[in-house]
């Protein structure tokens, strides 16, 4: 065993040092703890936890307890809240995450009530921590981001950054290195900003882990040797620890690989580790010594630290450092030929995995057991406060008070959520509307252009034709009857494509609808349909005032395309249009006596047709009903209000 703990002698002379420097403390204020009174005795038991809980957590423990009897006992809220939120941290150091969100829990209720933004988002970030450790990365995530919200509310810089790096470790585990960093960079920056190098230590340790995870070891040991200067400012051992323990992993991943100095540096974090008492992390330590052996093939050697790191591990009743220890040895083991040493530590580390699991379910059921007897403490004094409160009809009073003022302020809560959702809803409704009646009114536009283009372009380039073949005509004699019957065809031809440009143009802008009433306008548009092929009646009434410009548009256009669908599909000989516009709004219907379609089937909706009048009508606001089956015709009803148009 020298060869073992030879090259460590020297650190141990600093161990008892390191350790009577910290317990002083704590003992200096345990006994001005026990001396106090009042609400000064809860406040030294707080420090106390505070104080020793990267030391001992049970020590912690027993200091938050008794806090919180006392705070509990002078009605001192805020003492409450922050021994609860110790009480969780220290439970978290011990790795009993449930009781450590319900301690959490607790705060966060507390401090909702006492409407006390700064405890309640420790607290969130307390439970998003345990998610964390426990999987739940959603929910972690979802926390940091409720605590970085209201920390950016309230204007608490430092908790804004804590949650960052709270999100930036989660982001890590998950090996999203990108995302961890710029929440890490964040959080960083801050807490430079806002002089707070104590709390930037966690995140300086982690964004030294996601430099390494990517191979950036240069830039992680710049890191890791910041912090470490850091935390020996502070005096914070578990974070000098965590510092040396990532220097010695850039040494031993670098390229090349330092075997003697990271060595040292695990040496180092194996000091601070043990002056802890703590054998779960000096299990750790005797772990990762052994790793450097291994990486230098120098399996003699190795197997002494593992061994060692297998015996601690077993001591402190961390099942999963013995299970991956006997996980090493084995492959150690095979490695020199001694097989049958090999089987016998996988079997044991198969076994310590199998009971990993059932230790796992145990140590459920006694925090929940945990949780019970807590839950039944707090109830049996929440009985005798109830019962000693029945003496005093003022108090019961008061109390009947608050909660009607709690259901008032509900209430009114609630209120405003909903206004809000309504406005919200109603913003959404009127930007639809904008963005409709833009879609609508750039259609309008360009119909307008089109019109444009084909008078005065178009137009013009036929007419001009025109007076060129009549010139044509003047200057030169015809040889016979059937050529100037051929050319009195082209000169015909382009008399009707000049009639049909000029029609086309007018019914992509009515005139009609632009000088007179809808009423002109749909009369017009029909006055053009052959009556030969289709008998048309229109019925107009309560349409002498002229209405919005948009309304007018739309339904012209929605009859214009009905009429077209009628002359196009229906095979129908009369067509009967009807436009009442009463004190509910407008109504339209158009019937023919056409060969119809199935109305109760989707397909007959599929063109663009339907389509685009059902668009318009929802536009206005308006509803459209369809009735139509084979051989019976079609008969379409619009109906469009007119509230708030003019």
């Amino acid at each position: 065993m020298s060869r073992l703990t030879g090259p460590l002698l020297p650190l141990f002379f600093l161990l008892p040092l390191l350790a009577q420097a910290q317990n002083r403390e704590i003992d200096s204020l345990h006994r001005l703890a026990l001396k106090a009174s009042g609400r000064s005795q809860a406040d030294l038991f707080l420090k106390s936890a505070a104080a020793s809980r990267n030391i001992n957590a049970d020590t912690s423990l027993y200091f938050a307890g008794r806090a919180i009897e006392i705070a509990r006992a002078l009605k001192y809220s805020t003492g409450e809240m922050q021994a609860n939120i110790l009480l969780g941290r220290a439970m978290a150091t011990k790795g009993s995450y449930e009781l450590a969100k319900k301690y959490y829990g607790l705060a966060e209720t507390a401090a909702r009530r006492e409407h006390n933004d700064s405890f309640m988002v420790r607290a969130m970030m307390g439970t998003a921590s345990c998610f964390w450790h426990t999987g739940k990365h959603a929910e972690g995530i979802e926390l940091n981001l409720k605590a970085i919200r209201i920390s950016e509310k309230n204007g608490m810089p430092v908790d804004i950054a804590n949650a960052k790096a709270g999100m930036g470790m989660i982001y890590q585990t998950q090996g999203k290195t990108s995302l961890a960093e710029h929440f890490l960079r964040e959080a960083l920056e801050l807490f430079r900003i806002h002089a707070a190098p104590p709390q930037a230590l966690n995140a300086m340790h982690t964004l030294a882990n996601v430099y390494g995870m990517q191979g950036k070891i240069a830039e992680a040991m710049a890191l890791d040797k910041e912090g470490l200067a850091l935390a020996g400012q502070t005096g914070n051992l578990f974070l000098q620890s965590m510092f040396y323990d990532n220097m010695a992993n850039c040494y031993l991943y670098g390229k090349p690989p330092d075997y003697q100095l990271s060595l040292r540096y695990f040496r180092m974090s194996y000091a601070i580790d043990s002056s802890f008492g703590n054998n779960k992390q000096m299990s750790d330590g005797y772990r990762n010594m052994g790793t450097v052996f291994m990486e230098q093939g120098r399996i003699a050697e190795a197997i002494p630290y593992i061994t060692h790191s297998v015996l601690l591990a077993r001591k402190a009743g961390f099942l999963q450092g013995e299970q991956e220890g006997n996980d090493l040895l084995a492959k150690l083991y095979k490695d020199i030929g001694q097989d049958t040493l090999a089987y016998r530590t996988l079997r044991e580390s198969i076994l310590l995995k199998d009971s990993l699991v059932s230790s796992n379910r145990e140590a459920r059921i006694a925090e929940l057991q945990a949780f019970y007897e807590t839950e039944k403490q707090q109830q049996t004094i929440q009985l005798q406060e109830i019962q000693l409160s029945r003496k005093n009809y003022i108090l019961w009073g008061t109390l009947i008070t608050a909660l009607l003022a709690g259901l008032l302020g509900y209430s009114l809560y609630r209120r405003y959520k909903l206004k809000q959702k309504s406005r919200l809803q109603q913003e959404i409704m009127t930007q639809q509307e904008l963005a409709a009646s833009a879609v609508i009114e750039a259609e309008e536009k360009e119909r307008q252009r089109i019109a444009r283009d084909l008078h005065d372009g178009v137009g013009q380039m036929m007419s001009a034709a025109k007076m060129n073949l009549s010139a044509f005509e003047a200057g030169q004699p015809f040889r016979n009857e059937e050529d100037r019957l051929s050319f009195d065809k082209i000169v015909g031809l382009v008399d009707e494509s000049c009639r049909e440009i000029r029609e086309v143009s007018h019914n992509m802008v009515p005139n009609a609808l632009l000088k007179h009433s809808l009423a002109a306008a749909v009369r017009d548009f029909l006055d053009k349909i052959s009556q030969k092929a289709i008998s048309i009646h229109l019925y107009t009434e309560g349409l002498d005032q002229r209405l919005d410009s948009n309304v007018e548009t739309v339904l012209y256009r929605v009859i214009q395309e009905c009429v077209n669908n009628v002359i196009r599909h229906s095979r129908a000989t009369s067509l009967d249009i009807s436009i009442i516009r009463d004190a509910d709004g407008i109504s339209a219907t158009i019937e023919d006596n056409g060969q119809g379609f199935d109305s109760s089937s989707r397909e007959g909706f599929e063109g663009i047709g339907l389509k685009n009048i059902q668009a318009r009508i929802e536009y206005l606001k308006g509803t459209i009903d369809i009735d139509s089956s084979p051989g019976k015709g079609t008969m379409i009803g619009l109906h469009v209000p007119l509230e708030n148009r003019g």
